[in-house]
């Protein structure tokens, strides 16, 4: 049982859950419980870790740097000296099928869903993974749709003026 005390409460985190990378970097190292003495070099090494693996994509997080938990522990158990201290905690799992059924459409796009179980669970947690991944799509570009609606009205006000500008006499046009 791990828990976030200055950011909120997170007991027991799920795989969906999510964590931010300062919080990702204590979880793991209180769970290689290095002695005293190293602690500070031991985060100071793990949250270079986790901080290259964000930049460079070997972990993946959204807008807000929030890492999905079970994506963190999946990196990390890809360590060989993190990979027994992280063994207790659920991951995701990293290969499985790829699988993404088409409900508008009514089709699989060719794709059929496995028949064995964990690879039907493995395609349905990757189905969810997505479905989280767009939905931060969607909102990021809702709010930049928000940004842009003065900026268009306006631009509507002043092509508005301008045509009646044209109307009104003026110099005529070169055509």
């Amino acid at each position: 049982p791990w828990a976030k005390k200055k950011l909120g409460t997170l007991v027991n985190p799920g795989p969906y859950d999510l964590v931010d990378a300062k919080a990702a970097v204590a979880f793991i190292v209180q769970q290689l419980d290095p002695p005293t003495a190293n602690r500070r070099r031991e985060d100071d090494v793990v949250r270079k870790r986790v901080m290259y693996a964000l930049d460079h994509g070997h972990l993946q997080s959204d807008s807000s740097r929030k890492i999905q938990f079970g994506a963190l522990i999946t990196w990390g158990r890809s360590k060989d000296e993190w990979r027994t201290a992280l063994a207790s905690f659920p991951s995701l799992n990293a290969g499985g099928a790829n699988v993404a059924l088409s409900p508008l459409k009514g089709s699989s796009g060719g794709r059929t869903v496995p028949a064995n179980p964990d690879a039907k669970d493995a395609a349905l947690r990757e189905a969810f993974l997505r479905i989280h991944e767009l939905e931060v799509v969607v909102s990021a570009q809702a709010s930049e749709l928000e940004r842009l609606r003065p900026i268009e009205a306006e631009d509507d006000r002043l092509r508005s003026i301008a045509s009646t500008a044209g109307k009104k006499g003026g110099r005529p046009s070169k055509r």
